[in-house]
C-alpha cells in the first residue's frame, strides 16, 4: 500500500504549523524586546526629564543671583567711605596740652573720643616737630 498521497500532504502541513509556530514565537519575541526597550526609554526620558528640570532651576537661580549683583555696585568701584571724625584743630591742640600734663595716649583717646592709633601718630609728629625746632 503506498500512503504517499496522504503522508505527502500531511508531512507538508506539519512543516508548515512548525513553520508557522516558529513565525509566532519570532513575533511574541521581538513584541516582548520592544516592550522591554519602550519601558527602558521611558524611564531614561524620565531622568531626562528631572535632569532638566533640575538644570532649569539651577540656571533660574543663577540668574537670580546675576541680576542681584547687576542691582549692586561693583566692590571696586564702592564709594569711598565717610571720613569719621578725626581730630580736628581743637582736638589736636587739646591732646598735645593733655600729653604735656602727662596723660598716656589711651587717656587721651578715651577723653577726646578718638582712635587711639591717631593720638599716637599726632604725639610722635609733635615730637618730631618739636625736635626739628
Amino acid at each position: 500500500m503506498h500512503l504517499e498521497w496522504i503522508t505527502a500532504p500531511l508531512f507538508l502541513s506539519a512543516l508548515l504549523a512548525i513553520a508557522c509556530c516558529g513565525c509566532l514565537f519570532l513575533f511574541c519575541s521581538l513584541k516582548g524586546e520592544l516592550r522591554a526597550t519602550q519601558i527602558r526609554y521611558l524611564k531614561e526620558r524620565a531622568s531626562a526629564e528631572k535632569t532638566i528640570t533640575e538644570l532649569k532651576a539651577g540656571l533660574e537661580a543663577l540668574e537670580k543671583e546675576v541680576a542681584q549683583r547687576r542691582e549692586q555696585p561693583p566692590v571696586g568701584l564702592l564709594a569711598p567711605p565717610q571720613p569719621v571724625a578725626g581730630l580736628n584743630l581743637t582736638k589736636r591742640s587739646q591732646a598735645i596740652q593733655l600729653s604735656r600734663r602727662g596723660e598716656n595716649p589711651s587717656q587721651i583717646a578715651t577723653a577726646l573720643g578718638v582712635p587711639l592709633n591717631e593720638v599716637e601718630l599726632l604725639l610722635k609728629v609733635h615730637r618730631l616737630v618739636i625736635s626739628q625746632l
